[in-house]
């Protein structure tokens, strides 16, 4: 009797435990998914659900039927991030199914599941509002750049017209 008080309490445990990770992981802003090595997505958060564009996870929704990721060197499939033991701060694009287009930071894991079986978790951050920051940034710092220059007596747009002879 003392045997099944005692597994009932670590079950009991377990389940408290795997509640609060829930949670924590259910609020971040940032989306997380684990992936199966099919493909299929085995667990996704509210941000990552947003991202994908739908509201729950049909078993077995396969994420690269779901989305695609590209930056401006090659499209991203499950085969390369399988290829790669970790992936950290890879600025892409992801599309989803139903049209929408974000700029990401994201950062892939592998974690074993079991002995033999490898998941990979995504970690996805949404980097449109920093991106078009940045752009509306530099647009706005370049013309108070070159008038700074050219306040200070700089010449920027002359080039050196001096030859390097040898007589």
């Amino acid at each position: 009797m003392q045997n099944i008080t005692r597994e009932l309490a670590v079950v009991s445990a377990l389940e408290e435990e795997q509640r609060r990770v829930q949670s924590i992981i259910g609020v971040l802003q940032e989306g997380v998914l684990m992936v199966d090595n099919a493909g299929a997505v085995r667990y996704a958060n509210n941000a990552a659900l947003q991202l994908l564009g739908i509201r729950e996870i049909i078993e077995p929704a396969n994420f690269f039927d779901l989305v695609s990721i590209n930056d401006e060197d090659c499209n991203y499939t499950l085969e390369k991030f399988r290829a790669s033991q970790k992936i950290d701060n890879l600025y892409a694009i992801l599309r989803n199914h139903t049209g929408g287009e974000f700029d990401i930071d994201l950062t892939m894991l592998k974690v074993r599941n079991g002995k033999s079986q490898e998941r990979l978790v995504f970690v996805l951050r949404d980097d449109s509002a920093r991106r078009r920051e940045n752009e509306r940034l530099s647009v706005w710092n370049a013309p108070r750049l070159w008038r700074s220059r050219f306040a200070q007596g700089s010449k920027p747009w002359l080039l050196n017209t001096k030859a390097n002879t040898t007589a």
